[in-house]
């Protein structure tokens, strides 16, 4: 009787701890999957920096003469030649 009790308990553990084990496993792998999801968002972030530091470090390295000056008064200040004619859209 002591040995049937003793074997059900034993029993009784490995399934506790195999379930355990299974559980542990699934959750790291949807821990693992949200972090290599997060990974491949941050890359993409990085890449769009380093698009964004090429465009300014061509900006600094842009001479600096009328059509550089042009150019920045168009983009940043929305400044126009005063022969131009803009038209505006509703789109």
């Amino acid at each position: 009787m002591k040995n049937m009790s003793m074997n059900f308990f034993v029993k009784a553990a490995i399934l506790v701890l195999a379930a355990f084990c299974v559980v542990t496993i699934v959750r790291l792998q949807f821990e693992f999957n949200d972090l290599r999801e997060q990974e491949n968002e941050l890359k993409a972030k990085i890449e769009a920096s380093r698009d964004h530091i090429e465009e300014i470090q061509n900006d600094l390295d842009a001479p600096f003469d009328e059509e550089y000056i042009v150019r920045v008064a168009r983009e940043k200040l929305n400044y126009y030649l005063p022969e131009e004619i803009i038209f505006y859209s509703d789109r």
